[in-house]
C-alpha cells in the first residue's frame, strides 16, 4: 500500500498515459495530463530530436572518414605523403648558375644560338666599366 508503480519508461508511454488520463473524465486527471504533456513529452520529444540528430552527425562523419581514407589512398607505384608531382632536380653548383645566366643574356640580347655572350669589355673592345664620381 502506498508503494510507487513505473508507469512509463519513454517518450510514447508517456504519451499513452496521457491519453489515458485525459479520457478518465476527472479534471484532476486532466490537468496532470496537460501538465505531463507541456512538460515530460515535449522534454522527451526534444531530447529523442537532438539523439537523432547526434547519431545523423555520427554517421556523416563516419562516411567523410571513409572518403578521406579511401581518397587518400596511393595509386599504383606511388606513394602516400607529400605531393605527388615530380621534383625538378636542383643545381646548386657554380656550372648551373653560370648557364642560367648566360641562357638570359642570350633570350635578352635575342640571340637563340649556342654560341657564349661574352661582354664587350671582356673580348677588349672597351676598357673595363668604371663608376664615375
Amino acid at each position: 500500500p502506498g508503494g510507487w508503480e513505473c508507469v512509463a519508461t519513454s517518450v510514447e508511454g508517456l504519451q499513452v498515459l496521457v491519453s489515458d488520463l485525459r479520457s478518465t473524465g476527472c479534471d484532476e486527471d486532466a490537468a496532470l495530463a496537460s501538465l505531463m504533456m507541456e512538460d515530460l513529452v515535449v522534454r522527451g520529444n526534444q531530447e529523442a530530436a537532438r539523439a537523432e540528430r547526434r547519431e545523423r552527425q555520427r554517421e556523416r562523419q563516419a562516411r567523410h572518414a571513409a572518403a578521406a581514407h579511401q581518397h587518400a589512398q596511393p595509386a599504383d607505384g606511388q606513394t602516400l605523403g607529400r605531393g605527388s608531382r615530380a621534383r625538378k632536380a636542383v643545381d646548386y653548383t657554380y656550372g648551373g648558375y653560370d648557364e642560367s645566366i648566360r641562357a638570359a643574356v642570350r633570350v635578352r640580347a635575342g640571340s637563340s644560338g649556342d654560341d657564349e655572350v661574352v661582354p664587350r669589355w671582356a673580348r677588349g673592345e672597351d676598357s673595363l666599366p668604371t663608376v664615375s664620381e
